[in-house]
């Protein structure tokens, strides 16, 4: 017996240090299950959530005993327009809607964007953004969609910016209000119509954040120094960049260019052409030039007055898209000769249409490479974390940019 209970604390003592190795989200989880089974039911039958995730989000809402309060906000959510699935993705990544108070706290701030004519799935895309429910509708909401009434032309467009940026919504009213009107009398004396000033806005407000100093001197600096017109479709793209970045980094950026035998001509060239080529991660800056110049053959000034060059994916557009036209053009399959650059800004639809469908039977061996080359860029670009920067600015921008001198969508 007394070996028994000298035993007893060694005993435990292992069974101490062996729960170190075991998940430790399976024992919190489990926790989690066991102090909130409710509301863990709750999400799996009543919001569609996997138990798991079920629990996992249960942890923010664990005081939640009935289902009169959820059911209330539920009922809410679902006759405002938004699907089932939209409220699952809602409560999911912000659970502690389920505790809202319909009448004062959820009803006051969707009616504000039901009013702007905004649908169910646009509701859906503003209140993503967390913090809204932290703001009162009186002394924020309202202002804020007053504010943008003011200086944007109609209903209509406060909707697309809203929609395009939620984070509008968000920050302290005073300082957002004050430095936007600043800057947007910098740009009229600057002679910037009301028009050009309301689509930058929508394109992005954020803009409109910069010190009113560094938006003068950003015009300035365009205008005299890269000797693009107020007139030129890419002015204000100029400008967004040099807010944006600071001049260390503009110039570390002309250092990588150089570096690879960029002339001055050729760096004043694509920075006129596509300003945004500037503003991208030196990692993809690299990468893109190295695969055009050096494994594509591709000269500076070539580059230079095709800049979007850079802005597309490596892996998944420009390296396959590359090895299918040249691949077909060595076979004198391409009756005409089509320039690379056309080829990159195809849609993919057209590749597959003009190209692989086109040339299946006469070279299937490189229509078949492109397509494995397309789905493993794709499977490796959503496989791990991507820079902000590279995707979803340039996206964005792309988008935003158009031909024929209109800047704006």
């Amino acid at each position: 017996m007394q070996r028994l209970s000298d035993s007893l604390p060694r005993t435990l003592k292992s069974l101490a240090s062996i729960s170190h190795y075991l998940p430790f989200s399976t024992v919190v989880e489990e926790n989690a299950s066991l102090k909130a089974p409710f509301i863990v039911d709750y999400l799996v039958k009543s919001c569609g959530f996997s138990r798991e995730k079920a629990i996992a989000a249960s942890t923010a809402i664990s005081h939640i005993k009935t289902p009169k309060k959820p059911d209330s906000v539920l009922s809410f959510l679902r006759n405002y327009g938004l699907s089932d699935t939209h409220i699952r993705i809602l409560v999911s990544r912000r659970p502690r809607l389920l505790c809202s108070n319909v009448a004062k706290t959820l009803e006051p701030k969707l009616k504000i964007f039901q009013d702007l004519g905004f649908s169910g799935a646009d509701i859906l895309q503003i209140i993503q953004n967390p913090n809204l429910f932290h703001f009162d509708v009186e002394t924020h909401l309202k202002p804020r969609v007053e504010f943008l009434r003011r200086i944007l032309s109609s209903d209509e467009e406060v909707v697309r910016t809203l929609k395009r940026i939620t984070w509008v919504l968000s920050g302290k009213t005073d300082p957002f209000e004050e430095r936007t009107l600043s800057n947007i009398s910098v740009m009229k004396e600057y002679g910037i119509s009301d028009e050009k000033i309301r689509k930058l806005i929508m394109v992005n407000p954020q803009y409109f954040l910069s010190p009113r100093h560094r938006l003068q001197k950003a015009i300035v600096r365009v205008e005299n120094e890269f000797g693009i017109s107020r007139c030129s479709g890419m002015f204000f793209h100029a400008v967004i960049v040099l807010c944006s970045i600071s001049e260390t980094t503009l110039e570390y950026k002309f250092q990588i260019l150089e570096s690879l035998g960029w002339s001055e001509s050729d760096k004043m060239t694509m920075f006129r052409v596509l300003p945004y080529s500037l503003g991208l991660s030196e990692a993809k800056l690299r990468k893109g030039l190295k695969f055009l110049m050096q494994d594509a053959g591709y000269e500076a000034s070539y580059i230079a007055c095709r800049p979007k060059l850079l802005m597309y994916n490596l892996e998944t557009r420009i390296a396959p898209r590359h090895a299918l036209w040249n691949g077909l053009l060595s076979r004198n399959l391409l009756e005409t000769k089509i320039d690379f650059h056309t080829v990159v800004c195809w849609s993919e639809k057209r590749v597959l249409e003009e190209f692989v469908e086109k040339f299946k039977e006469m070279a299937p061996d490189v229509c078949e490479a492109y397509k494995s080359s397309v789905e493993a860029g794709e499977t490796q670009k959503t496989g791990g974390w991507r820079r902000w920067g590279d995707a979803t600015l340039v996206p964005l921008l792309l988008r935003c940019i158009v031909f024929h001198g209109t800047i704006f969508p």
